[in-house]
């Protein structure tokens, strides 16, 4: 599942309440593999989130992997991604309400503008 070629960028865009939208485009210092940088720019916008003090948000997000992980619709069995997952998972617990979607890649723009 997912791709292993090595990235060094990944990028998260989390949906603020309606009317504020947080970009953020974040360069990794060493090679990773897709799901690694997935998850990473994840940790990223959920700690900005809490660090903005909201409660509720929407995440999407085009990787259906760690979605489906932290859905806990599809199991972690990389020994790799599970330090991701669990601080990811700590991570949502800090949040009243949080909606996690999967988007296809080629939906993203839409939440970009």
């Amino acid at each position: 599942m997912g791709q292993h070629d090595p990235t060094v960028r990944g990028q998260a865009s989390s949906s603020f309440h309606q009317k504020n939208k947080c970009d953020l485009l974040h360069v990794l210092s060493e090679l990773c593999s897709n799901n690694v940088t997935e998850y990473q720019a994840l940790i990223i916008g959920l700690q900005m989130a809490l660090e903005m003090g909201i409660i509720e948000m929407e995440v999407y997000g085009d990787s259906k992997l760690s979605i489906n992980q932290l859905l806990n619709i599809y199991e972690v069995k990389k020994c790799d991604l599970v330090p991701f997952f669990r601080q990811a998972s700590y991570l949502l617990k800090g949040f009243e309400n949080v909606t996690l979607n999967h988007i296809l890649r080629k939906e993203i723009g839409w939440l970009m503008h």
